[in-house]
């Protein structure tokens, strides 16, 4: 299989150029899936810059390349966000309680860190193919919910992902750790988790950012 991969400056686009002729099923497939379309002009498949995607990564869709599969990076993206889940709990354990409950005068409760939620947020539409592939994916390997607006995927016994629909729109993910002897309310392990999780999908062309709220 012989290609030619170029950027176009014009259209603001690249494109995949099969020089042999029409690519393998399984090659069109990967290439639709992630988001790139064919010219039957210009014969030649191409992605718009404003998708994210680098000439490189487009070269390793075409070649199957399992380091940038789905379940590749999501294995990654689990193992780095539990790495900074722990981190930040060895941070905390070492530290004085900083922020205290009250009810009245009556002290109830005393932190080392404020109690919150944090998540992450990614919107699966048309201008963002990884996003929708993701969205596709985490559907196929998950239990749905009996309404069908959440999904549970268990990584393994330390960590498991809930997707849901966004309040506002778009869908919302959501790391569980079960190996933390702290307060699992604690919102900085929280957000550091999301945020490595993001770190590590924005690699590759997704579009996903972490957020949060005080409880």
């Amino acid at each position: 299989m012989e290609f030619v991969i170029t950027k176009n400056e014009e259209l603001q686009g690249i494109e995949v150029d099969f020089l042999d002729g029409k690519p393998e099923p399984e090659v069109t497939i990967r290439l639709r899936t992630s988001g790139l379309r064919w010219n039957p002009k210009t014969k030649v498949w191409y992605c718009r810059l404003s998708h994210g995607f680098t000439a490189k990564q487009v070269e390793s869709i075409v070649l199957g390349d399992d380091s940038h599969s789905i379940d590749q990076l999501l294995l990654k993206a689990f193992q780095k966000s539990l790495s900074a889940y722990k981190e930040e709990h060895q941070k905390l354990r070492g530290i004085k309680p900083r922020h205290v409950v009250r009810s009245g005068n009556k002290v109830v409760a005393k932190l080392v860190d404020l109690c919150g939620f944090s998540w992450v947020k990614f919107w699966a539409s048309s201008d963002k193919p990884q996003n929708k592939r993701l969205l596709k994916h985490l559907k196929t390997i998950s239990d749905a919910s009996e309404d069908g607006n959440s999904w549970i995927y268990t990584f393994d016994k330390t960590i498991s992902l809930r997707m849901n629909r966004g309040h506002k729109g778009g869908f919302e993910l959501r790391l569980h750790f079960t190996n933390s002897n702290l307060n699992p309310q604690y919102v900085t392990p929280q957000k550091m988790a999301h945020q490595a999780f993001c770190a590590v999908m924005n690699q590759k062309a997704y579009d996903l950012y972490e957020d949060s709220r005080l409880d």
